[in-house]
């Protein structure tokens, strides 16, 4: 497994700078779309300035910040799998581009059946680009927790449909961190990089790796057990310190 890092952030605001990210030991990025393309999704940099940013970094996917249940997500997302087709010569060898999904949040009872639905149409989408769709379990969605996340990819039903795990999001309140991966071990195509802790009333606080309640050896350790899971990508963070740290800690726990 390798360490990946999400793009823009403090070390690497835009593409131009994405090589500083290779310098702190990423093996690869998760980009948001905005780092390519305006608000219409027309690409705003040139062939030539992509392939000297990601000469040394490998663009494992894209993560949209809008979620699928957001206005105009189905749109969004349809417009992230389009635009990681065209840029799959940038892509690890040998792997499908990934879009990274948020599922978003709403009535359950209704909104659970338009997820599945929107997922069903867009993994037809997936599949005809040769792109795999990743689905984020967060506590503040409706796909909260593993058990939810097994369900889902359960109904929706396609290989085109996957799952970015992120115990963070999850462990404490929804899951236990062996719930958070081993129930999804094998649909597991990449993994996030956070920790959190909570407040005497519950409330989460993310936080950098190794600084919450998560232990990073046994993370690493379930981890090794799913075998799509190529990188184990570093979420935001603020400072260019912190981001350093960050990748410092997370490398020694998988060997990088």
């Amino acid at each position: 497994m390798k360490l990946g890092m999400v793009i823009p952030n403090p070390l690497a605001p835009s593409l131009a700078e994405a090589p500083r990210a290779a310098e702190a030991g990423a093996k690869g990025l998760l980009a948001r779309p905005e780092v390519f393309v305006d608000s219409a999704f027309a690409l705003k940099v040139g062939p030539d300035e992509m392939a000297a940013a990601l000469r040394e970094l490998p663009l494992v996917g894209l993560w949209p910040r809008s979620s699928l249940l957001g206005p105009d997500g189905v749109a969004q997302m349809q417009s992230c799998i389009d635009l990681a087709d065209a840029l799959r010569e940038f892509a690890p060898p040998d792997t499908m581009p990934l879009v990274v999904c948020d599922a978003g949040g709403g009535d359950r009872e209704t909104a659970w059946p338009r997820l599945v639905e929107a997922l069903q149409g867009l993994a037809r989408a997936a599949e005809e680009r040769s792109c795999i769709l990743a689905v984020r379990p967060d506590r503040a969605s409706i796909v909260d927790r593993s058990r939810s996340a097994a369900k889902l990819l359960a109904e929706v039903g396609s290989s085109y449909v996957q799952t970015a795990v992120d115990p963070a999001a999850t462990v404490g309140d929804k899951d236990t961190l062996d719930d958070a991966v081993l129930r999804l071990k094998d649909n597991i195509v990449l993994a996030f990089a956070r920790d959190v802790k909570f407040d005497q009333t519950g409330k989460p606080t993310y936080l950098p790796p190794g600084s919450g309640v998560l232990s990073y050896a046994k993370y690493a350790e379930l981890l090794a057990g799913a075998g799509a899971c190529g990188y184990l990508v570093l979420g935001e963070l603020a400072t260019i310190d912190e981001l350093k740290a960050a990748a410092s800690r997370v490398r020694s726990h998988i060997g990088a």
